[in-house]
């Protein structure tokens, strides 16, 4: 089975990254992501068919609006589509069968909305209050073109009930039990 993940960014060396970079193996799986650092996120990217459909550099609410687009424009033939982020979403219409493994809703659009409206001025912040309307409809939109979710934890799954209606099953983040050892009970 062809199977294409398509994630929002590969730049850092944290769990969204290490689950993509699993699953990537796993099922021999190319990349599509909106940012790519080679020098910031786990070294073994640099070995699998990692794809960036983004050309520019933008600031980072641009690079997403970017984003959106450019996912939203991404024309693919695999038999398995697996979403991670907001911004890959876009894709979930034109990209089936599909499977979104969510680790959080975009939180400055749902759950931190009003943290980050307190970062602007008065008109900066009635701007971001317009446009964060309309992503956010498109986002809630986008989600019902997909066929299955999952999420990491109980509380991703209260969040995907509560801002998009739609259930999921949870599927915790492996843990690599050789990291580990037994010493003595007690």
């Amino acid at each position: 089975m062809r199977v294409a993940i398509l994630v929002d960014s590969l730049v850092n060396k944290g769990g969204v990254e290490r689950v993509v970079l699993e699953q990537a193996k796993h099922w021999k799986a190319d990349i599509y992501t909106g940012k790519f650092d080679p020098t910031t996120t786990f070294e073994e990217f640099s070995k699998m068919n990692v794809k960036i459909i983004t050309k520019k550099k933008l600031k980072q609410r641009f690079h997403y609006l970017y984003m959106r687009l450019a996912f939203k424009r991404l024309r693919l033939n695999y038999d398995y589509y697996i979403l991670y982020g907001g911004a890959s979403l876009e894709a979930a219409k034109r990209h089936k069968p599909n499977l979104w493994y969510c680790c959080a809703p975009t939180r400055w659009m749902y759950d931190l909305y009003n943290d980050e409206l307190k970062k602007f001025g008065f008109v900066k912040r009635q701007l971001f209050r317009v446009v964060t309307y309309f992503i956010r409809k498109g986002d809630q939109k986008n989600v019902r073109y997909v066929k299955r979710i999952v999420s990491i934890s109980k509380f991703t799954q209260e969040r995907v009930k509560k801002y998009y209606n739609r259930d999921s099953e949870i599927i915790y983040p492996f843990v690599d039990l050789r990291a580990f050892k037994f010493r003595k009970i007690g």
